[in-house]
């Protein structure tokens, strides 16, 4: 594996630890922020393993299709990329709020990503 996509997944880890730090406080936005932060950054490892261009892009549906020559893209994982994909940016700011049953549907969406991703990696 190379060393940028080790410290890729290294940082997608450190992010979904936070999440799940953040949850256990009751901070729901925050928790899906990262949750996204972890997902966006995994799929990413995956073009840096295949020395493919790592757009900056926070939508991860289109980061699953540039992936998509180099692993088997599921169902689920387009789902719960998309799911994701809507805490990049709007969560962040006044006027939007997330219910701790979503927050958690986050942090279960983007362990899933997580070990789908890791079972093509590692």
């Amino acid at each position: 594996m190379k060393q940028q996509t080790r410290e890729r997944l290294d940082k997608a880890a450190i992010d979904l630890r936070s999440a799940k730090v953040l949850f256990d406080a009751g901070l729901t936005d925050p928790t899906c922020f990262h949750c996204q932060q972890s997902a966006e950054k995994y799929i990413k490892a995956v073009l840096e393993e295949y020395d493919q261009a790592v757009p900056i892009t926070h939508d991860l549906l289109t980061l699953i299709d540039l992936i998509s020559p180099y692993l088997s893209v599921t169902d689920s994982a387009r789902d719960a990329a998309a799911v994701l994909s809507v805490y990049a940016i709007e969560i962040r700011y006044p006027g939007t709020d997330v219910e701790l049953d979503d927050a958690k549907d986050a942090i279960a969406k983007a362990e899933e990503l997580q070990q789908w991703i890791l079972s093509y990696i590692l």
